[in-house]
């Protein structure tokens, strides 16, 4: 029998450490402005569920998340009861009902799955007529997705991006699950790995950074609002 695996973060007890406060997405939160607080919403691939939380605190009670690994949220919801998060997997979500959300969202997760159409599907299933979804992914054409997947490799032996999505090959996996894309954003940035806190020689790599984003200053990632139809 075939074990599933997903490419769980290789450093996963820094971002378990380093996630710990409420989290707030721009374009997430620009979505909600004047939209009515008893709207369900689920969000997949929670992690530690620091974006949950910061919803439920600016009133959105009716915030739930979904996670693969629980290592990664229990120290949160220890600490903070009001959080709602079930282990699950976003390839799969069977024990929520067809229709059961307002808005589904999934923030930086789709590039770690091994089939993240059949995650598209699954929130396409349990979102209501004309329901939002929202993610955000990293562009895998740009050199610092590139070099990270480098890197990992040799440190880790492994890296933990799956996928390596474009803007057309998304919008494309989407249109063909029955989703109308609204809105797209683009983030652009340079060699964003250089100004990891963890790097030893911090006061090196920020000049380097520095000088690499007057020469190469790409979309990094995309964030995109679609409605089911």
């Amino acid at each position: 029998m075939k074990i599933y695996k997903t490419g769980i973060a290789n450093d996963i007890k820094n971002v378990v450490e380093t996630n710990q406060k409420p989290d707030k997405w721009d374009f997430l939160l620009e979505y909600l402005q004047g939209k009515d607080k008893s709207i369900r919403i689920l969000d997949v691939g929670c992690g530690t569920g620091n974006k949950v939380l910061l919803l439920i605190n600016k009133g959105f009670r009716n915030t739930v998340g979904v996670e693969y690994n629980p290592e990664m949220y229990r120290k949160m919801i220890a600490k903070h009861h009001q959080l709602k998060i079930t282990k699950g997997n976003a390839e799969n979500l069977k024990f929520i009902k067809d229709e059961s959300f307002d808005l589904v969202y999934c923030h930086q997760v789709l590039e770690h799955l091994p089939y993240p159409e059949k995650a598209i599907s699954e929130a396409h299933r349990v979102l209501k007529k004309n329901g939002a979804y929202a993610i955000s992914i990293p562009n895998g054409d740009h050199l610092n997705d590139i070099f990270l997947r480098i890197i990992q490799k040799i440190v880790y032996k492994k890296y933990d991006h799956l996928q390596r999505f474009s803007l057309k090959l998304i919008s494309k996996i989407l249109e063909e699950n029955s989703f109308k894309i609204i809105k797209v954003s683009t983030k652009k940035n340079s060699f964003s790995l250089f100004l990891d806190p963890r790097i030893k020689f911090h006061w090196l790599s920020v000049p380097i950074y520095n000088f690499l984003k007057k020469i190469y200053w790409k979309d990094v990632g995309f964030d995109i609002l679609a409605v089911k139809i």
